[in-house]
């Protein structure tokens, strides 16, 4: 998994998604990042937010 952080973590930057969302989706998945972000109040869901892990899941 430690191999796919630096490549996600370079195309995310522009997105303007933080590392936390990025290690979630490093440990649980896309899908399980999706359900991190819906719980977590502190992290606002935007509509790049949405796009960006439809193209991990459609990248997966």
């Amino acid at each position: 998994m430690r191999k796919s952080e630096p490549a996600v973590a370079e195309h995310a930057r522009p997105t303007g998604i933080p590392l936390v969302t990025l290690r979630r989706i490093g440990t649980r998945g896309a899908r399980g990042a999706r359900a991190a972000t819906g719980t977590r109040t502190r992290i606002s869901v935007s509509v790049d937010h949405a796009r960006f892990l439809d193209v991990l899941t459609a990248t997966r």
